[in-house]
């Protein structure tokens, strides 16, 4: 069923990457974002058994009132990621709003728990090349909001274009 609202982009994303619809117990990360890192997990949570952390007590606790166990850490605790299973995670998604977080939380992924699929919400542009190196597919929040605003634009001239 395709994804409609804020998070669809970066859900579509999540869904390439990790090759959702196969079957099985994998194992989901999802490192902070408020919102959205809530709403990813729990579309992931059709899929996965799916583990959310976040600093934000209140987002945990929304998060845990949807089904998906949660951990109120700090997102770049190489302890708390470790309480929270992420060596046996296939896929991790770091959707905090800040940038070097995610940039932290990604590499902690990578090289410490040896998590294969990782993608990070990138909020600003001009961040993009600092994650290069490190082997993850990024997602950039204002592309998706201007891809998204431009085709809703475009259905709106289309409709005025008839009248």
């Amino acid at each position: 069923m395709p994804r409609e609202g804020p998070t669809a982009g970066i859900t579509s994303v999540v869904e390439s990457v990790s090759g959702i619809g196969i079957s099985g117990s994998q194992h989901a990360l999802v490192v902070g974002g408020g919102h959205v890192g809530r709403t990813v997990a729990s579309h992931l949570s059709d899929d996965y058994d799916v583990t959310f952390v976040s600093r934000n007590r209140q987002v945990v606790e929304r998060t845990t009132r949807g089904g998906v166990t949660t951990h109120h850490v700090e997102e770049i605790d190489a302890n708390a990621l470790a309480e929270a299973n992420a060596v046996e995670a296939s896929l991790a998604v770091a959707a905090s709003a800040d940038d070097g977080i995610n940039f932290l939380a990604s590499q902690l992924l990578r090289t410490t728990f040896g998590v294969e699929n990782v993608v990070i919400r990138v909020d600003d542009r001009e961040n993009l090349d600092s994650f290069d190196d490190l082997d993850v597919e990024t997602v950039c929040v204002p592309e998706l909001l201007v891809a998204e605003m431009s085709t809703r634009l475009e259905s709106v001239a289309d409709d005025v274009a008839e009248i």
